[in-house]
């Protein structure tokens, strides 16, 4: 039988300390971790770790501008994005005087979202920059559509069967696209209740 001596239990307490270390570590939150997956598109992971730090800091004006943008990319609860905008200093970070006119336009607010593309476009670094004053016309442009087809939601619409790779040979109808704006869902009068179809839309086509 092996003798166990007073080294052998030494060793099995530093590796179980020095383990317990490690744990600790790996578990721990930092906003390095919640920036590398914001970076990433990881949008829920970085949105939960953000979440955490502003228990601790909840007025930190950098963890409440990510956590912002975390929410608004994910366009799941896109509207608390503007929550966290709020926290924010406009003079210390004047960005997000156009993201809280993204986070407006996501919501279908469109007069509250020209009213800070306007501002942020007279913004001294915007006028610098001709690009973004170009962008922030053409969000303008498409709040006032947005505004337009709010009044008049059916005007010039049409419906179009897209095919077997999306319709079925039954009827279809109500069709509602996910909050995620990637997510066709629609209902079907198909004899086989089991026969759900399930399918997401890339910016450059189908999944």
């Amino acid at each position: 039988m092996r003798k166990i001596t007073s080294t052998t239990i030494l060793l099995a307490l530093l590796l179980v300390s020095t383990m317990s270390v490690f744990a600790q570590e790996a578990e721990k939150i930092t906003p390095k971790k919640a920036m590398f997956y914001l970076e990433d598109g990881n949008w829920e992971k970085s949105k939960q770790i953000y979440l955490e730090l502003l228990k601790e800091s909840p007025e930190d004006e950098q963890l409440n501008l990510y956590c912002g943008i975390a929410y608004l990319n994910s366009r799941i609860d896109a509207d608390k994005s503007m929550d966290h905008f709020n926290r924010v200093n406009e003079s210390n970070i004047p960005g997000v005087i156009l993201l809280k006119g993204e986070s407006f336009h996501y919501m279908g607010q469109f007069d509250s979202a020209k009213v800070y593309y306007e501002k942020y476009k007279n913004t001294d670094g915007v006028k610098i920059q001709k690009g973004l004053a170009e962008l922030m016309d053409l969000r303008m442009e498409q709040c006032n559509t947005g505004i337009a087809l709010t009044n008049a939601p059916t005007a010039g619409m049409f419906v179009e069967n897209l095919g077997p790779d999306v319709n079925t040979m039954f009827l279809d109808y109500a069709p509602v696209v996910y909050e995620d704006l990637k997510t066709l869902v629609f209902t079907s009068a198909n004899a086989n209740l089991f026969n759900i179809k399930y399918m997401t839309f890339q910016a450059e086509g189908q999944e």
